[in-house]
């Protein structure tokens, strides 16, 4: 390997890797110390040395507030080392390579760390470059002057030197890439195939270096994580740059805050003077940034990007998920998209590739870092492949993204296009036969001098390329006609919108509103902590019978209800005493807090006829087994002689009372009686008051309020106003109905449906008793989400009773109180239509049915079906699509829709008809054929299409088919 080497400046030596087959150099100095007169000054040429310089420890980092101090999750994440060192003299770089020798022209990569322009330094855990630089790519990273130290103006400096009067950050970043430029091929770099990239300031660096005069034949390409932003408030925006004399009017009252009347004053001040004031400065005063210089810095980067008045090259940026969102809105996606847009309007032929960074990441263990989301510069640990350097608990999947994206990182480096079109290099050297042979390195191709089935003892010592032969998703370029997205999920990456459904850069909800491979029906849903978490039992795709799974949670900020995080187990079913060894399923739950300010979970076994109680601190678990609801004898619920046995419990707490709800009714069973309401004392599972009757089951229902709509299962109970709402599955079964009462031990007044899981009842666009879906059993309740109320409930998939998947839609209660029935929609939780823009997949169809208007699933008609295990990255499609088939999506926003686009599969010859009603015209016909493998066709509308629509598909035809996606055409 090449441990050692000659630079213009003098020899420099290396040492191994953790991979012994990459060199690291460390503390390179590429400019004078700026210490003393170089103090605010441009970077000046590097001193020669003598001997040979062993670059074995990194270099001072540059003057900033000392890592390892803070106690907030950046602080815990990555500045961590107190004992590092902090100095002015900090012009160091430092170098990855695989090379064996020199004048290999490996490609480049030129990294600028970000923080602020304040903090951050090359030695930071996740700036490891040895996994890229496994891929062949020689890796550098390059320090910088920060804060005062980098970015200070004053009209003494600007008199000095008005060729460079400020922005020495800037500047010492373009001398690292000069200084890479005329000595990399020494690493065994190519020159010219130098790509720049950085993140946050360090991205926001990028721009600067792209459009700085004098760049443009430096670089070939740029890569820009969370770099291109702009703050909808201007004086918070500090990527876009001040004056220079309003920069300079700064540093003018930063020296008088110091003391100093000169500049040479100003110099003779050690450094620590200098950033201790600087800190002191900035509580009254704003920080100190990249400025328009008019010499370094001409104009706004931004702006100068979009007019390509900068080296005109492919360039990859994105951000993550959660970070800079104001009012629901991503700031750093809105400006990316928006910079993309505009420039691609100037430079149609340019490359430019736009990310989303939105896997699960997992707590660090701190308190309030359960659930960090995808918080700002998480994803470098991805890109450089660094996830051992971290201390959360990553595991399979997440690894497997990280060596997904770091492949796209370096493909994009290698040849300006992040596709590698089926795999990515890898060293591998034989120090012995049997270390290589095809067994040893199954799944990959060595390509490198000979195949692998030509190995043979006597190429003991010799490096092979291995490439692994696993594709990536394709990642097509964002063009203002094609606005393609690379989603990096914890599923792996995903193309265009089929990782997650979004308007603008606010992910949107829609039904199904969890991913289409999870199956938790019965859902309850709650508020806490600004969140909503829903809870219910679990079906298990291709499970026997319902509720198979462990309870599990999940929850969604409640101003962003298309953002749902997996909270994970939080109750085995295991943990009840009554079943050690899990032959029993856990039926419906429901969750409430306690006097004490702990949340109690409430569940009945399928085996059993009493009430367990769980307990958690938290609303997301773990719950821990508590006790059985039971009278002050120590009888349980459902076991004393008259009790009926106990079933979907729901419950309300008030003060020290607890309000449980249970029952089931099932057709002609004169032994059940109906709803039960039981009163529960402050420990959450001692009885104050018997069970009684609130609501009669079928047998007992005629010539009350609730005849033909009798209580079946599901009961749950909610407060709206003064009033509470005892919600049920009634005899009907697809159907949710309400019953009200001003006191919450009743009696309880019949009400009307609110939803019915396949639309019967509704008649503003069909008949009232037709069937648009296929539905079933009920369950679910009623909840307030900011200013608005939602009933949740289920619907059927897989052609069974047994994988239901949770639905929402928005609810609205008249002056009296009264609810109507609501529309079953896939727009859902979204608070309004869904944007025309991207590919949606067909699982979110809200009526899927054939002429017959069958209203109860079968295993044989047009269904939502999964492709893979759950978890699997691979979106739920419909299948089974005969003849008369029609497949409804509701509502969208459409502006100036020109056609629509789908994706089908399977053995069939028809047309699709397209309609936004179901007696209305044909906008469309699409026509699909035999195909073992998806297949887009579209149509053209005679006219465009705006307003807010239906959009329903109705098969004419023979065969069987199945749709994957649709996609309006603009």
């Amino acid at each position: 390997m090449l441990r050692e080497t000659t630079v213009k400046n003098g020899k420099v030596r290396g040492l191994a890797g953790t991979d012994p087959r990459i060199t690291v150099y460390k503390g390179i100095p590429f400019a004078a110390k700026p210490i003393g007169e170089n103090r605010w000054r441009a970077p000046q040429p590097c001193p020669d040395w003598d001997g040979v310089l062993d670059a074995y420890n990194f270099g001072p980092i540059s003057y900033q507030d000392r890592p390892g101090m803070g106690t907030d999750i950046y602080c815990r994440e990555w500045h961590v080392d107190p004992s590092v060192t902090l100095s002015e003299d900090c012009l160091y770089l430092n170098i990855w390579t695989p090379a064996k020798k020199e004048g290999e022209k490996l490609p480049v990569l030129v990294w600028y760390f970000g923080g602020g322009f304040q903090w951050g330094y090359t030695s930071e855990m996740e700036f490891n470059g040895e996994q890229l630089a496994k891929r062949g790519i020689v890796v550098v990273s390059v320090a910088y002057r920060l804060n005062c130290f980098g970015f200070l103006a004053h009209k003494d400096i600007t008199a000095e030197a008005p060729d460079a009067p400020a922005n020495f950050g800037l500047m010492d970043q373009c001398a690292g890439l000069n200084w890479v430029h005329d000595n990399i091929a020494a690493f065994g770099g190519n020159p010219d195939q130098i790509t720049i990239a950085g993140q946050s300031a360090g991205g926001s660096s990028v721009m600067h270096q792209l459009t700085h005069k004098g760049n443009e034949k430096l670089i070939k390409g740029a890569a820009i994580f969370s770099g291109i932003i702009r703050l909808a408030d201007p004086k918070d925006d500090i990527f876009k740059p001040l004056n220079l004399e309003k920069a300079e009017d700064l540093g003018a009252q930063f020296f008088e805050s110091l003391g100093v009347k000169s500049l040479e004053e100003a110099r003779a001040l050690s450094q620590e003077e200098v950033f201790d004031g600087y800190n002191r400065f900035v509580k009254d005063h704003p920080r100190m940034f990249p400025i328009q210089d008019g010499s370094f810095c001409e104009g706004d980067p931004v702006q100068l990007f979009i007019d390509r008045k900068c080296a005109d090259v492919p360039v990859i940026a994105g951000n993550t998920t959660d970070e800079f969102s104001f009012a629901g809105v991503n700031s750093v996606e809105l400006s990316v998209k928006t910079v993309f847009e505009a420039a691609d309007k100037n430079a149609p032929s340019q490359k430019f590739y736009y990310y989303r960074f939105d896997p699960e990441i997992p707590g660090d263990g701190n308190p309030g870092d359960s659930y960090p989301g995808t918080f700002h510069s998480c994803d470098l640990w991805f890109f450089f492949g660094s996830l051992d350097k971290c201390t959360r608990p990553y595991t399979g999947k997440q690894l497997d993204l990280a060596r997904q994206m770091c492949d796209y990182f370096a493909n994009f480096i290698k040849t300006g296009d992040p596709n590698n079109n089926g795999g990515n290099d890898f060293l591998l050297r034989s120090e012995n036969y049997e270390n290589v042979h095809r067994s040893a390195v199954t799944g990959w191709d060595c390509d490198n001098l000979v195949s692998i089935d030509e190995l043979s003892p006597e190429k003991v010592g010799i490096d092979y390329v291995c490439r692994d032969k696993a594709s990536l998703p394709a990642w097509a370029p964002y063009k203002v006609d094609n606005r393609y997205e690379m989603e990096f999920l914890s599923n792996g990456a995903r193309p265009k919108f089929e990782g997650g459904i979004r308007q603008g850069s606010k992910k949107q909800a829609v039904n199904p509103y969890l991913p289409s491979w999870e199956y938790i029906p019965d859902g309850e849903p709650y508020v806490f902590n600004n969140r909503v978490y829903v809870y219910g039992s679990h079906d298990l795709w291709q499970g026997e019978t319902f509720c198979l799974g462990d309870y599990v949670t999940w929850s969604a900020p409640i101003d962003d209800l298309g953002n749902w995080h997996y909270e994970g187990v939080i109750y085995p079913k295991t943990a009840d005493p009554l079943n050690k060894e899990g032959r029993m399923c856990l039926y419906a739950p429901d969750v409430t807090v306690g006097p004490d300010g702990r949340y109690y979970l409430y569940y009945v076994l399928d085996r059993v006829c009493v009430v367990s109680v769980a307990v958690s601190d938290t609303p997301n678990g773990p719950f821990k087994f508590y006790g059985y609801v039971h009278y002050e004898d120590g009888t349980r619920l459902g076991e004393k002689e008259g009790d009926e046995p106990q079933f979907d419990p729901g419950v309300l707490t008030e003060g020290d009372k607890t309000y449980l709800f249970t029952g089931f009714c099932g057709q002609g069973d004169k032994s059940r009686h109906g709803a039960m309401l039981t009163v529960l004392d402050k420990d959450m599972f001692t009885i104050t008051r018997a069970p009684e009757f609130v609501a009669p089951g079928n047998c007992y229902s005629e010539g009350t309020g609730y005849e033909n709509h009798a209580f079946f299962e599901a009961p749950s109970i909610r407060k709206h106003d003064d009033t509470y709402y005892f919600i049920y599955s009634s005899e009907v079964c697809h159907e949710l109905c309400y019953a009200t009462s001003k006191d919450p031990l009743g009696p309880y007044k019949y009400g009307g449906v609110i939803v019915s899981n396949c639309d019967r009842g509704i008649d503003s666009y069909k008949k009232a008793d037709d069937a648009t879906a296929y539905g079933a059993n009920n369950h679910g309740s009623i909840v307030q989400i900011g200013d608005d109320w939602y009933i949740f409930y289920h619907r059927h998939t897989n052609g069974t009773w047994f994988s239901r998947q949770g639905c929402a839609e928005k609810i609205k209660f008249e002056a009296d109180g009264s609810i109507k029935q609501v529309e079953i929609t896939s727009c859902g939780l979204n608070g309004g239509p869904l944007s025309d823009v991207g590919e949606y997949p067909s699982y979110i169809a809200c009526n899927i049915f054939t002429k017959e208007h069958v209203a109860y699933v079968e295993s044989s008609v047009p269904r939502v079906v999964q492709e893979g295990a759950d978890g699997d990255a691979n979106p739920g499609y419909i299948k089974a699509i005969v003849d008369g088939t029609t497949v409804g999506f509701k509502y969208f926003d459409v502006k100036g829709a020109t056609g629509l686009r789908i994706k089908t599969r399977a053995y069939f010859d028809g047309d699709f008809e397209v309609r936004t009603s179901l007696d209305g015209e044909v906008l469309g016909k699409i026509h699909g054929v035999n195909s073992n493998m998806w297949e887009s066709n579209e149509c053209t509308f005679d006219a465009p299409l705006t307003g807010v629509h239906a959009l329903y598909l109705t098969y004419c035809g023979t065969g069987n088919a199945s749709l994957k996606s649709i996609e309006f055409l603009h």
